[in-house]
């Protein structure tokens, strides 16, 4: 029961990313505090977990001045599926949280050390339902990655994904970023 209340709720939040009005996505976000306000919610999920969060200088030096516009809840969702799959598929390794600041864009990558995507099938992992073959008996549907993407392409933003079986993933969140007073 409990795995059709969780698909339920991923297809739901679908549906409601297609039908998005641009009204919804015109919050000021903090992704520093939205990055926080998750990895609070793995301490709690995953207990033993070390996610940690790192800032580039480029990222302290401007981040008075960043504005990303979007919608807060629709953001925390992109980072609770990619950081979920970390700690999934790391085999409680350490996850890596690092948010950068490069001209126009603002970047979070997601970091981990755990089993990879085969190479062969990184252009399916935004496909509905697709997980790859070595993912074992861990849990899911195959839709945080494709959720994930829809929400990153609302924001006009990129998704992009390095892996390297047995070595570890870099999920790469770019989200157009302005700067006040610029």
């Amino acid at each position: 029961l409990e795995g059709a209340i969780e698909l339920a709720t991923v297809l739901l939040q679908l549906t409601e990313v297609e039908g998005l009005k641009d009204s919804r996505l015109q919050e000021d976000i903090n992704v520093v505090d939205t990055i926080l306000d998750t990895m609070g919610y793995f301490q709690e999920k995953y207990p033993s977990q070390l996610v940690d969060l790192q800032l580039s200088d480029a990222f302290i030096e401007h981040s008075s001045v960043i504005k990303v516009v979007g919608n807060n809840s629709l953001l925390r969702t992109v980072l609770i599926n990619i950081i979920d799959n970390a700690c999934k598929y790391s085999a409680h390794q350490p996850v890596l949280v690092q948010l950068d600041y490069q001209p126009q864009w603002t970047v979070i990558e997601v970091v981990d050390k755990g089993i990879g995507i085969p190479e062969s099938q990184l252009d399916e992992v935004f496909l509905p339902m697709m997980r790859a073959e070595n993912v074992g008996d861990i849990k899911g549907f195959g839709l945080g990655l494709t959720l994930a993407n829809k929400v990153m392409t609302i924001h006009q933003g990129k998704l992009e994904i390095q892996s390297v079986p047995n070595q570890g993933t870099t999920v790469s969140l770019s989200l157009p970023t302005s700067l006040l007073n610029a």
